[in-house]
């Protein structure tokens, strides 16, 4: 999440998550509905739902981004659903038994184990 941290992985050519400078820009366009056009170089964004007691616009992340939206540490099935209905990709979770159960049973999704 640091961009220092991420430095050396993009230079090997590794995947890696967006930055948190790379996050906030990309918040006004959530904010505004607007897709990012610009060229990414990160892979995925890995981020809390809420950051210094401010709820983050998910669901515009999700649509701005292009990317994979996984959001981190939910351990709450209402809260679990709630972001899967807003279209993030994964839930980060300290129960991931429960929120594998939870999304089979609430969702359709070809990445759950079989």
């Amino acid at each position: 999440f640091a961009a220092a941290s991420l430095r050396a992985a993009r230079a090997a050519g590794l995947p890696t998550i967006a930055s948190r400078p790379e996050l906030i820009r990309l918040l006004p366009r959530a904010v505004f509905g607007i897709r990012n056009r610009r060229p990414r170089v990160f892979r995925a964004i890995a981020m809390p739902p809420t950051y210094g007691g401010w709820t983050l616009p998910l669901r515009g992340i999700v649509r701005a981004s292009g990317v994979p939206v996984h959001v981190w540490t939910v351990n709450d099935r209402a809260e679990a659903t709630h972001y899967w209905e807003a279209g993030v990709n994964g839930i980060l979770t300290d129960d991931p038994v429960t929120m594998i159960s939870l999304r089979a049973s609430r969702f359709s999704s070809p990445m759950l184990p079989s």
